[in-house]
């Protein structure tokens, strides 16, 4: 059975604890784990989860600007390219294949910051 999401968030089970403000994508299993770099996922995590099997909401990409954690202390300006660090994290650097996915828009030099990304959505 197939159903159509209008609001834009999600809850699903997490693979594992999982930190608010992080890129996600679903398991074989329909569960929640944190993207790599080089993955897009379908949304950043709303809630966090303190193990597995928690319930976590997703905020699906399709729903405007996301708050992600930044994972390096590159200086993120406002309007450059976003692309996807590791752990599920939001990253200013283009290394090791990253995936675009977005824009910031909110400015900071600080490791582990909670940014803005406007996404791009495909």
């Amino acid at each position: 059975m197939s159903t159509f999401n209008d609001q834009g968030f999600i809850t699903k089970p997490a693979n594992a604890a999982l930190d608010m403000f992080v890129r996600v994508k679903l398991n074989s299993s329909g569960k929640a784990v944190a993207c790599a770099a080089t993955e897009r996922g379908i949304g950043t995590t709303t809630t966090s989860a303190g193990a597995a099997d928690e319930l976590i909401t997703i905020k699906l990409w399709t729903t405007g600007s996301h708050s992600v954690r930044v994972n390096d202390t590159t200086a993120v300006v406002i309007g450059n390219q976003a692309y996807g660090g590791a752990a599920g994290l939001a990253s200013a650097s283009s290394a090791s294949s990253a995936v675009a996915i977005g824009v910031f828009g909110t400015a900071t030099t600080e490791d582990e910051a909670i940014v803005e990304v406007f996404p791009i959505v495909q």
